[in-house]
């Protein structure tokens, strides 16, 4: 309780007497005491007076609340007349306290700044007066942004943004102190208190407020910004909480991982993930690419993948992730490139330079190309040659050069394949067509150049060639000493390169001797033989000084023999044309040589005629016979015949002149030297 001194009424005392009775004063002491320095709405506050007399009464500025004539010993207050019934009262008189007690649920605040005082009833005298001062709590604080209140509280430091925030109370006796917290950290000092605002009639209750700039920092993402009001000890109120909501940029920029790694064989699922950490709030991603998009978000990682199937048209294929934020500042994108493993979609080709047929002895280039493929395919030759590399940037190509002969035709080149992908492993085949000139084909038992004949015999010539394109078969029988030749009718058959030709004469007349020759002829060049019948008898008499000969010419009748049962079936039908052959041999004219050809079915093309032009053609080195010889005052080779008695028969039938070193005129025609046939050939 709070004492007040009091100045009380000190009466002296007085006496006086009348007859019978003698009345004495005595001194009359009252003194006024609070509960409390201030009282507070919602809080009991009482009035204490103490007093020496029983009868005195309450009063508030000019008006008496109540009359107390006494009290009783349960604390019960007489009173005098009416009283104010929402107060409460204790009297007692044996102490000399009376209590006024303004209960908490009395609305003091209406008597804030009266004056209270107590007296005795029966002397106009009272104690000192107490203004009341009604303390009026803070009940609420509001917190709000402005110019309009949000939440959460957003901002971007990176853009130099800020935040207003005001806080405010209620009003309140005495004015507020306002505190300012971000999650619990005092921030007051970063605050501005504004003025007390005291609207009308307030009484002395006054609105107080605060103002917060706020710039905002990372660190404080997440956190929690509230103040808080006091204007009585002890009793704090706090406003709502504001979430503070930091947005940032993350610090890196996006990444792209492939699964799998590396590149990715076609047909196969390729995923392609784009992410980027931290961020508020975290970036979005989207993806300038073909496929199915997904957002893999989790945590503090934005994440979207994109899936789909590699085939050739993604190979290179640029894929771009980009990210955009709140904070607008940050738009970065990246890109990948895909690539694709894919084998080619066709199979090598193998190009011939030059095309077509090949003449023996020149150069050919093969080229094995194969387009397309990632990467480019490996090729290899399994090809006699000199091979390399002419692959550029979409396209594998390897070549191999070969100088080739006869015996490279049908020769198979193979070019072969590989790949990166295991399952591609072609292999393409190339056969060579090597043309070349007619050449003998000594396997195959042939007739010797010079032939013993005895009139009425049979009389068979034959030999085998090889040739490629097939030749064209002539045979001819010089009918003079001069260049006057007839074409004969013979039985020729071609199996592939092989070609055999004979000609028969069932019965030999001495018409019949002389010189034959054979002549196959083909787009490369030309094959040349002279064969000479001679009569049996003369050819003995000549050949008498030397039994190597004779030797020699039983050795060409075996083997005549024996060229005749192998052309069995040419020599029946041979026998059956008797007729024919013994009129064709006597006939000068080359058309009804030709016509005969033409009935005969043994003959697969039309023969030709001495007089056809015979084409130059390149040669073969190795097909060039270094023993060369010429007709019509022409050298002779060292072994031309079977034997060499026969080179004085052969010499003494000049036909030409010679007109080079490799060539020479046979009636009328130039032929290369090496064409003419020689034994050892």
């Amino acid at each position: 309780m709070t004492s007040r001194r009091d100045v009380g009424t000190e009466n002296k005392e007085r006496m006086y007497k009348n007859s019978n009775t003698t009345i004495v004063y005595i001194c009359v002491a009252i003194l006024l005491n609070t509960s409390s320095e201030k009282a507070t709405v919602g809080v009991d506050f009482t009035f204490t007076c103490l007093t020496n007399v029983r009868f005195i009464f309450f009063k508030r500025d000019l008006t008496n609340e109540c009359t107390i004539i006494g009290g009783y010993p349960n604390g019960t207050c007489d009173f005098a007349g009416s009283y104010n019934k929402s107060y409460e009262y204790y009297c007692n008189n044996s102490t000399g306290v009376y209590n006024l007690t303004l209960p908490s649920s009395f609305d003091i605040d209406t008597l804030h700044g009266s004056k209270w005082a107590c007296a005795p009833a029966l002397d106009a005298g009272q104690s000192e007066s107490i203004q009341l001062y009604v303390n009026v709590p803070v009940t609420t604080v509001t917190i709000t942004t402005v110019p309009t209140d949000k939440y959460p509280i957003t901002i971007i430091p990176d853009e130099n943004q800020t935040v207003t925030v005001n806080c405010k109370t209620d009003a309140a006796r005495p004015s507020s102190q306002i505190q300012w917290y971000i999650s619990g950290t005092n921030i007051t000092g970063v605050a501005t208190p504004q003025a007390d605002v005291c609207k009308a009639s307030c009484n002395g209750k006054v609105i107080s407020s605060s103002e917060l700039t706020y710039s905002g920092h990372i660190a404080d993402n997440g956190n929690i910004l509230y103040c808080t009001a006091i204007n009585i000890n002890d009793q704090s109120v706090r406003s709502e909480n504001k979430l503070i909501i930091i947005w940032y940029p993350p610090n890196d920029t996006p990444s792209i991982q492939q699964i799998p790694a590396g590149g990715i064989v076609r047909g196969n699922e390729i995923k392609l993930i784009c992410l980027v950490t931290g961020g508020n709030p975290l970036a979005t991603l989207t993806w300038d690419c073909d496929g199915t998009i997904s957002n893999e978000t989790t945590g503090t990682i934005a994440s979207y993948s994109v899936t789909f199937v590699a085939n050739m048209t993604s190979n290179n294929k640029i894929c771009t992730c980009s990210a955009s934020h709140v904070v607008m500042s940050y738009k970065p994108s990246i890109s990948h490139q895909i690539i694709v493993y894919y084998e080619p979609i066709y199979y090598p080709i193998i190009n011939q330079t030059p095309p077509g047929h090949i003449i023996s002895g020149t150069n050919v280039i093969l080229t094995c190309e194969i387009l397309g493929g990632n990467p480019l395919a490996i090729l290899s030759w399994n090809c006699t040659g000199v091979s390399r590399n002419n692959t550029s940037v979409n396209k594998a190509s390897y070549s191999v050069e070969i100088v080739v002969n006869r015996t490279f035709n049908n020769m198979i080149c193979a070019c072969s394949a590989t790949h990166y992908i295991p399952s591609f492993r072609p292999t393409v085949l190339h056969m060579l067509d090597v043309y070349f000139k007619p050449f003998l084909y000594h396997t195959i038992p042939y007739s010797p150049s010079n032939i013993s004949a005895t009139e009425n015999k049979m009389l068979q010539i034959t030999l085998a060639i090889n040739a490629n394109p097939k030749p064209t078969i002539q045979w001819t029988f010089k009918v003079d000493t001069g260049c006057n030749s007839i074409p004969l009718v013979s039985n020729t058959t071609t199996n592939g390169f092989l070609t055999l030709s004979s000609i028969s004469i069932d019965k030999v007349r001495s018409s019949d001797f002389g010189e034959y020759t054979f002549t196959a002829n083909n787009t490369v060049g030309i094959f040349f033989r002279r064969f000479e019948v001679i009569k049996e008898a003369a050819l003995k008499q000549e050949m008498c000084a030397c039994t190597e000969e004779s030797t020699g010419i039983f050795v060409v009748g075996i083997v005549t023999l024996v060229v005749g049962l192998l052309s069995l079936s040419a020599s029946v039908i041979f026998i059956a044309r008797n007729s024919f052959r013994n009129k064709t041999i006597k006939s000068l004219k080359s058309d009804e040589y030709t016509g005969v050809q033409k009935e005969n079915p043994a003959f697969e093309d039309e023969y030709n005629t001495i007089q056809s032009e015979i084409e130059p053609r390149q040669r073969q080195p190795q097909e060039q016979s270094s023993n060369t010889y010429e007709e019509c005052e022409r050298k002779t080779e060292a072994n031309p015949y079977s034997n060499v008695n026969t080179m004085r028969s052969e010499a003494k039938h000049p036909q030409g002149h010679a007109i080079g070193i490799n060539t020479y005129e046979e009636c009328g025609r130039n032929f290369e030297a090496h064409a003419y046939d020689t034994l050892d050939k």
